[in-house]
């Protein structure tokens, strides 16, 4: 009887824990901004990009990604060695929030253009010019410039 009583604690415990959890997550989502409009704009875009799609906002100084849709076939990024916040030159979501962020240059000299792999823009010349595509085209992209090799 003993362990009966113990195994209904624990099941109800983890109910709790899991109710608990899925009540934060959706109040972080709430927070950033990713709704049932954006979780169905990324699924859209993963499905014609064939790529991972990713909603990312700047929350403070931080990147923050909200939310990524991607498959077996198409991984998300793999985590860092730094934080997204730290790297955000070297991922094109990062490129995109950057490109459109007045406090651009502020960003930069706090966190700097720091070299992930031998394709990382390091030069804030080049990285500016970038940018300059980002923002006439709307997107971004990486090849081999985040994962630390």
């Amino acid at each position: 009887m003993p362990h009966q009583r113990h195994r209904l604690n624990l099941r109800h415990s983890c109910r709790r824990a899991r109710q608990k959890l899925t009540s934060l997550n959706q109040r972080l989502r709430d927070q950033l901004g990713s709704t049932p409009l954006v979780s169905e704009a990324l699924q859209h875009a993963h499905r014609i990009s064939g790529t991972a799609v990713y909603y990312s906002v700047l929350r403070d100084a931080h990147l923050v990604v909200a939310e990524v849709v991607d498959s077996p076939e198409t991984p998300r990024v793999q985590p860092l060695d730094v934080g997204f916040h730290e790297a955000a030159h070297a991922t094109a979501f990062g490129k995109v929030l950057l490109a459109h962020l007045p406090t651009r240059r502020t960003y930069l000299a706090e966190f700097g253009l720091r070299r992930l792999t031998s394709n990382t823009i390091t030069r804030l010349e080049d990285f500016e010019e970038k940018l300059d595509r980002v923002r006439a085209t709307g997107m971004a992209q990486e090849v081999d410039r985040s994962a630390v090799a």
